[in-house]
């Protein structure tokens, strides 16, 4: 998908860039696992590269690199890479033709109304009438053929489950999405069902399996060239990294996802991956510099409209005022988050403002 963007009359550095640190992920995965130790060749490769002042515009070819990689680092011969291209390329047009076949049955129309009617009973918060409609309709759906249907109930039986904590079933159904929207080349919802599988081995503490689930979802939003998830991958692998005290590694993600926020012109997304580095500063004891994103987070978020947003960073900056002694500064950053909370209405958040309001006196 890099040399793909590359070759675009206007090229996007930002979308070359994570598609190539995606790409070394999972390069230096496969030669980790042939050589049977770790590598980081390949991504430490792309890391020099991207450091040098480029000309994106089709100057550069992952398939040569994945193919010279693999070669240089497993002595296996270079067809070995083209096969798995070739492969790539034969699954695509079989899935072209699948999705024109399934576009063109008429039952489709009929199961996306029954589908609507069970997505209507999930956003009304029906979850036990609408998981005993959506395992009928699956069924109807398999006898039919219907894989796009298929693959909407699975995401929608997945999301379901996760809600209920009953994160054995949410996972099974992410994969069994993902899987069948790869086969209609649907690489959005591949991307969301790994994305939401990312999510729950994160929340559950299995940090490899989340990473590689992330990165996957990166790829795949890659080839959709979806921007915005991308962003939301990057970030997330940089807070595991920041968790795990990784810093440098952790900064390197979150500039990453900044640059996309910003070729998207989102100003609450540049705000919260600010907030992030902040907070990476601050951990590290460099509290002039954390300040200084936090008050550009607060910029941004003033400009949306982002009260939650200019609300916790007021508070966390507060909290460094506190920790120095600066007591006034601490007590108007702690006042302005408790105006932003009483403009949106939250009670918790007030209450905690004005018991952080009494430390100040």
């Amino acid at each position: 998908m890099a040399n793909i963007q590359a070759n675009k009359p206007k090229p996007s550095p930002s979308i070359i860039k994570s598609n190539l640190k995606n790409a070394g992920f999972i390069l230096d995965d496969y030669i980790s696992k042939t050589l049977n130790k770790n590598s980081k060749v390949v991504s430490d490769w792309i890391d020099a590269l991207l450091q040098q002042n480029i000309d994106y515009k089709a100057s550069i070819d992952p398939s040569q690199i994945q193919a010279q990689t693999i070669q240089k680092e497993t002595s296996k011969p270079q067809h070995s890479s083209n096969i798995v291209e070739a492969t790539h390329q034969t699954a695509s047009s079989q899935v072209n033709s699948a999705s024109i076949q399934e576009q063109s049955k008429p039952e489709n129309a009929k199961l996306q109304k029954i589908y609507e009617k069970c997505a209507k009973q999930t956003d009304t918060g029906n979850y036990e009438k609408a998981l005993e409609n959506y395992n009928k309709l699956l069924e109807i759906a398999k006898e039919a053929d219907d894989k796009n249907i298929e693959t909407k109930v699975y995401m929608d039986l997945a999301f379901i489950h996760d809600v209920n904590n009953d994160l054995p079933a949410a996972l099974e159904n992410y994969y069994n999405a993902a899987m069948l929207a790869g086969q209609t080349g649907d690489n959005g919802t591949k991307a969301k069902a790994h994305y939401n599988m990312a999510t729950i081995y994160d929340d559950l503490g299995k940090i490899d399996t989340a990473m590689i689930h992330y990165y996957c979802s990166l790829s795949y939003d890659g080839e959709a060239e979806n921007l915005n998830g991308q962003t939301l991958s990057l970030n997330n692998i940089g807070n595991m990294y920041t968790v795990q005290y990784d810093y440098k590694t952790g900064l390197d993600y979150y500039k990453l996802a900044y640059s996309l926020t910003k070729e998207l012109d989102d100003k609450t997304g540049q705000a919260a991956i600010l907030n992030n580095i902040a907070g990476i500063f601050r951990d590290l004891g460099y509290d002039e510099k954390s300040l200084k994103y936090y008050r550009d987070a607060i910029k941004l978020d003033l400009k949306a409209g982002n009260v939650e947003g200019y609300a916790k960073s007021y508070d966390l900056a507060g909290d460094i005022m506190l920790k120095n002694g600066q007591y006034d500064k601490a007590e108007n950053l702690y006042t302005k988050s408790l105006l932003a909370a009483q403009e949106v209405g939250d009670k918790a958040w007030q209450a905690r403002m004005n018991e952080k309001l009494q430390m100040t006196g």
